[in-house]
């Protein structure tokens, strides 16, 4: 989980089309991805010792909240490690793509369904866990 974070980081910020320069302090990137890496491990064991338990507890909310604050910590460590250096060219975009109206329209619903399906996906998990509850 954690090496996914730390991926989709730098995978976005070698996406990024600016006229600069970016190089990178080690240290601070080593430093992002244990963090991403060692605060989701944290989240994920408290997630799964707490997974039999049919009531929200403390711990689960503590395991959301820790999971919620892998994603922000290394993004500003991994900004922090980030260095732009101005440079008189512009970007290279011969490899950009552009969005038309249609696949615009396309991405978005495409994404409301899917977020569609995971709730009603998950409201239904959750009233099967409540009629098991209740028997």
């Amino acid at each position: 989980m954690g090496g996914g974070i730390a991926a989709m980081h730098y995978i976005g910020m070698e996406a990024m089309r600016v006229p600069a320069r970016l190089s990178y302090d080690l240290p601070m990137v080593v430093l992002s991805v244990v963090l991403a890496i060692v605060i989701s491990l944290v989240a994920l064991i408290l997630t799964f010792r707490m997974r039999d338990e049919r009531r929200t507890s403390l711990c689960k909310v503590l395991s959301a909240i820790v999971m919620g604050c892998a994603i922000p910590l290394m993004h500003y460590t991994g900004m922090a490690a980030a260095r732009f250096s101005p440079t008189d060219h512009s970007p290279d975009l011969s490899h950009a793509v552009e969005i038309s109206h249609l696949g615009i329209a396309a991405i978005s619903i495409t994404s409301l369904l899917v977020l569609l399906l995971a709730i009603v996906t998950a409201f239904r998990v959750f009233r099967r866990m409540v009629k098991r509850s209740m028997s």
